[in-house]
């Protein structure tokens, strides 16, 4: 009698939003899974499909600046189970990093033993590190006798 081993390897996604909306150009987002660069990406995009992931893959996103940027970031991993509670349909959200500057960022995938399905969400969010002057080279003051430090 033979006995069969089945292995039944889960994909889940890697899905990100660039939110720049300073639209200078000049800064980026490079993505690798496993030490293999899959994508660059220059433009403001939304939920964009980016690599497959695998259990135990190890994804790194890293973020090179226009002068003057910084970019934060928050990380999602969204867990599809057949389990439900409450009013969540099975569907299991695990905030990883929140509002963490980015320079670079490592991480493994990895999920809950009852998912059927996986989904790891990076949202950035570009801003620049500059006041606004005006003509004077003076910052500008509002009626409140306060200055304006504006960022986007």
């Amino acid at each position: 009698m033979l006995n069969k081993i089945i292995f039944i390897i889960m994909t889940g996604s890697f899905i990100i939003t660039y939110l720049d909306d300073i639209e200078t150009g000049g800064d980026y987002i490079d993505i690798s899974r496993n030490g293999v660069f899959v994508k660059r990406i220059y433009n403001q995009i939304e939920d964009l499909y980016s690599t497959p992931l695998v259990v135990n893959d190890v994804v790194s996103v890293t973020y090179v600046p226009f002068n003057g940027f910084t970019s934060e970031f928050t990380l999602t991993r969204r867990d599809y189970t057949t389990d439900a509670e409450g009013d969540d349909n099975g569907i299991k959200e695990t905030v990883i990093a929140s509002d963490i500057p980015l320079t670079t960022y490592t991480f493994t995938a990895t999920t809950v033993n009852n998912a059927y399905d996986f989904v790891y969400m990076f949202e950035n969010n570009v801003q620049s590190n500059f006041q606004i002057w005006t003509e004077a080279s003076e910052p500008i003051m509002t009626e409140n006798d306060e200055y304006i430090n504006q960022q986007f």
